[in-house]
């Protein structure tokens, strides 16, 4: 019941976090007037809108695939601290709710999606399984030696 309970809010809030960045990257991308004037008072190029745009779009899908969540949820993360930065330094104290928000966000989907408790690549995940094996069976990323 708990697991069941864990497993629908970590979709609620990858949901969530596709919603916030999938907008909020396509405004970006289709020039809205408010993102371009906001990335030209902090005086960025009106390409890095469109960057900053292509990534949230993209890893707010990505996202949604379990394989790959984590990895997406740190990227987001990481374009929230820089927004939360940008903010800061540009004396926008105010407006730092959301990103805040969104960072929070990102990092409780990438915790509960699955930091630290298993590899993207699926040799990486053999060689972590091997690697807990109890003593004496079979450890390590190569098969054990033949006995004749």
């Amino acid at each position: 019941m708990f697991e069941r309970a864990i497993s629908i809010i970590t979709w609620t809030l990858t949901v969530l976090l596709t919603f916030a960045f999938a907008g909020d990257g396509l405004a970006k991308l289709l020039t809205q007037p408010v993102m371009v004037r906001e990335f030209r008072s902090f005086g960025y190029p009106l390409w890095f809108m469109y960057v900053t745009g292509g990534i949230e779009v993209a890893c707010g899908v990505l996202v949604l695939f379990p394989r790959c969540a984590h990895i997406s949820a740190g990227i987001l993360a990481g374009v929230m601290a820089g927004a939360l930065y940008a903010h800061l330094t540009h004396g926008q104290s105010r407006l730092v709710v959301a990103p805040a928000l969104l960072l929070v966000l990102a990092l409780a989907v990438g915790t509960l999606r699955g930091w630290g408790r298993r590899s993207p690549f699926a040799w990486s995940a053999e060689i972590d399984r091997r690697s807990r094996a109890p003593f004496g069976a079979e450890s390590g990323p190569f098969p054990p030696a033949r006995r004749d």
